[in-house]
């Protein structure tokens, strides 16, 4: 280990050694502020020299051959879904690939279906086309990482995603079409929304898939939009708790607690001893949907716990 102590004030390293390559570090990523590449003369690459040797005799040569021609492999296979996106059926959008992939490298567009008609890698974009292409890449980038669900970063013309296969080894195909699935899935429709209404508006059957949350559009972070859909519209008109939203499980559920809380108070009983008698009744019910369970299971408890109480549960 060893320390080199200087009197230059802050930022000597990034002014030595900082190229501020614009294909690895863009001011629209997250974190971007955190990114130490620029700070050392090998940016990303550290001297790893060692730790290669290392792997390399506990594992040999075969098994390091495989490594990289799997890499290779998925990079292809990765290209392979992405150029028949829009011909699958399994994707909302569709994915355009900027160029062939090279070594475990693909590079490739998210076309929203607002978006469709675009041709990126013509080249053929006006101003605006530009411009409204170039916001979806940092977007779904931003909410992929704050999900947990994968980092890929983006880069050059319109910004296109780089996704590299870096360490492959636990890697399948399967994963690959998961991450394909995220991008166009679990980005919130609010936010590709954002770019549609710059392209001219929502389409009504848009509009009404975002208002029901209904595929392909439908997003996850449902943290993020506590409005109610049309189901809990209707379900506060007519009493019916059964069928909480299936798009607003969380708001559903924050409103089922706070009811259950102050039918515990009104009635003396223990609200601990509730959330343990539905959440055992939850853990037993067998359903694919534990959000679900739990809510149907919540629903049952207030139910039987009004009909002894002057309040309603609706």
């Amino acid at each position: 280990c060893s320390m080199v102590v200087h009197r230059k004030g802050r930022g000597l390293l990034h002014a030595c050694n900082g190229t501020q390559a614009p294909y690895l570090f863009q001011k629209e990523k997250l974190h971007g502020d955190m990114d130490r590449g620029d700070w050392t003369i090998q940016c990303g690459r550290r001297p790893d020299a060692f730790k290669i040797w290392l792997a390399w005799k506990h594992i040999g040569d075969e098994a390091l051959r495989h490594r990289v021609e799997w890499a290779i492999e998925l990079s292809q296979y990765a290209a392979k879904v992405i150029t028949q996106s829009d011909k699958s059926g399994q994707f909302s959008g569709r994915f355009e690939l900027h160029h062939d992939p090279e070594y475990a490298n693909v590079c490739f567009w998210y076309i929203p279906p607002s978006l469709n008609h675009l041709k990126p890698s013509s080249g053929a974009l006006s101003p605006d086309e530009a411009s409204m292409l170039s916001q979806v890449i940092p977007y779904c980038k931003d909410r992929m990482q704050r999900l947990g669900l994968a980092m890929i970063t983006f880069t050059g013309e319109y910004n296109f995603f780089r996704w590299t296969f870096a360490n492959p080894r636990s890697v399948t195909r399967d994963d690959v079409v998961d991450v394909l699935r995220d991008i166009d899935l679990r980005v919130p429709a609010e936010a590709l929304a954002t770019v549609d209404r710059a392209n001219g508006g929502l389409t009504k059957e848009y509009k009404r898939r975002l208002r029901r949350r209904e595929k392909p559009f439908m997003p996850v972070i449902i943290e993020e939009t506590e409005e109610e859909t049309d189901e809990d519209e209707q379900a506060s008109r007519t009493g019916d708790l059964r069928r909480p939203s299936k798009g607003n499980h969380l708001a559903f559920l924050r409103r089922g607690l706070s009811r259950l809380e102050g039918i515990a108070t009104d009635v003396g009983r223990d609200f601990e001893g509730l959330q343990r008698v539905f959440a055992r009744k939850a853990a037993a019910r067998e359903c694919e949907d534990p959000k679900s369970s739990f809510i149907a299971t919540l629903v049952e408890e207030l139910g039987s716990l009004s009909a002894g109480s002057r309040l309603a549960v609706a």
